[in-house]
């Protein structure tokens, strides 16, 4: 027979443990892991603020309906893995709420172990990672796309030229690089200001995009200097066709 200290101590504990779910700003799920669907059977109010479902709307269901139609991704093959062996998985994963709009979640799971030595359930405990996707994206875009015209800049170009080295010296074919720069530029800015200058960078490089086929790289390596490279072509007469475009 249990000791009724022991029974009040299990008790605060477990209401504790509750509480301590119920705040808690990341969201927590449950799955049931003895039945093959694996529905859930506990969410707390933070996975329901993260999805916009509530937890009448939520339980019993398996929890892949928050990926939509989205089920290609390759890092849920990480969870499916953990699923199988019944060990910790983790993956970030593009996820929908309710009214449809996509969130990325972070998401850690583990199993829950019975007194048999069987997994009887999975806890998963999920972040809503957007603002960060957000702001890793555009840092990486400020790190290789020139910010006035929206062209690679001289480190994405130069990385995407390595490449194409590369691609030619394995497969052959020929790379052309034409190097542009507009003449009078300077007279833009010192008689119409910076404003229209760069409305006229931003026009030529929109230009330039429109000529060129979409496996070539047109780059701004500043100021008024752009250069295109042009991989993969058949024969060098190929340049002269893509020049007469980018001359007319």
């Amino acid at each position: 027979m249990q000791n009724p200290a022991h029974e009040h101590f299990d008790k605060e504990r477990l209401r504790l443990y509750g509480r301590a779910l119920e705040a808690s700003d990341n969201g927590i799920a449950i799955v049931d892991a003895a039945r093959k669907e694996l529905p859930l059977v506990y969410v707390n109010p933070a996975f329901c603020s993260i999805t916009g479902y509530s937890a009448e709307e939520v339980l019993g269901r398996n929890p892949n309906f928050l990926l939509g139609g989205d089920r290609r991704q390759p890092a849920l093959e990480n969870l499916r893995s953990a699923l199988r062996e019944n060990r910790d998985g983790h993956a970030v994963l593009r996820n929908y709420r309710k009214d449809g709009s996509q969130f990325w979640n972070e998401l850690y799971v583990s199993p829950v172990w019975g007194d048999s030595g069987e997994a009887t359930h999975f806890i998963g405990m999920s972040r809503d990672i957007t603002r960060r996707k957000s702001y890793e994206t555009e840092l990486e875009r400020m790190a290789n796309f020139d910010t006035l015209t929206g062209l690679a800049n001289r480190n994405l170009f130069q990385d995407r030229l390595a490449q194409a080295i590369v691609h030619a010296q394995r497969n052959g074919g020929i790379i052309a690089l034409a190097v542009l720069d507009l003449d009078g530029f300077k007279l833009i800015n010192d008689s119409l200001g910076h404003h229209a200058g760069d409305m006229v960078l931003q026009e030529v490089a929109a230009r330039l995009s429109a000529c060129v086929r979409e496996l070539d790289t047109v780059a701004r390596l500043g100021g008024d200097e752009f250069v295109i490279a042009m991989p993969e072509l058949a024969k060098a007469e190929d340049v002269v066709l893509i020049a007469d475009k980018l001359l007319k």
